[in-house]
């Protein structure tokens, strides 16, 4: 900006104290949040299980992060309240987020990815990857168990998904609700054992989970 200084402010002294601003502050950053995430995530390996599920098509002679990477900035960014995937371009200079994914904070050469590489990773993305990763999420839920339930009922309305019915000249709201249960093997099962988890109707469920439509899987 062209009224901006980097000059020395000088400020009455205040309680015996004499007041002084600058800017020379260096690198600063106000994502701490980044490296407490980071902390998490290797405890939990949640993001690991997630990269590990994506089928990265990329040209490995033009690949300077790896979707480990690529999935840790994008997933602490977004924690951190960065939606937009355009935001990377700034924070991809963050000491806090460089430091969250092991680089050198103030190295210019450690930056971390730009919006176009989150742009193309996301575009190439398959219904397969998507599929792969809904189930990388369930393995990690059922792995956060000393012993992995028989039994997990998902109840699907989390949110209300209300449906404008006419009737005879009458407007009805109607809140659609789907229930399913889930039988889950254990991870840990013998390599014979590949069964994967399955689904139950909703009209198989007990008593008092009936929801208004019944004839969907989930």
């Amino acid at each position: 900006m062209k009224d901006s200084t980097s000059g020395l402010l000088r400020f009455p002294a205040t309680a015996g104290f004499t007041v002084r601003a600058d800017f020379d502050g260096g690198a600063l950053s106000t994502n701490f949040g980044a490296l407490l995430l980071s902390g998490v995530d290797r405890q939990t390996g949640l993001i690991e299980r997630l990269s590990a599920s994506f089928h990265d098509a990329r040209h490995q002679s033009y690949i300077d992060h790896s979707v480990g990477a690529l999935f840790r900035q994008r997933i602490y960014q977004t924690a951190c309240g960065y939606v937009d995937g355009n935001g990377a371009n700034t924070l991809r200079q963050d000491p806090m987020f460089k430091l969250a994914l092991g680089r050198a904070p103030l190295s210019e050469g450690s930056d971390l990815a730009s919006g176009p590489t989150f742009s193309r990773l996301e575009n190439q993305s398959t219904r397969q990857d998507i599929y792969r990763l809904a189930k990388a999420f369930v393995e990690a839920f059922i792995a956060s168990y000393a012993t992995p339930p028989s039994v997990i009922v998902l109840d699907m309305d989390h949110s209300a998904d209300r449906l404008m019915v006419s009737r005879n000249w009458l407007s009805t709201t109607v809140t659609t609700a789907a229930t399913v249960t889930c039988h889950c093997f254990s991870l840990k099962a013998s390599p014979g054992n590949s069964s994967p988890p399955f689904c139950v109707p909703a009209s198989a469920l007990p008593a008092g989970k009936m929801p208004l439509s019944s004839n969907a899987y989930y």
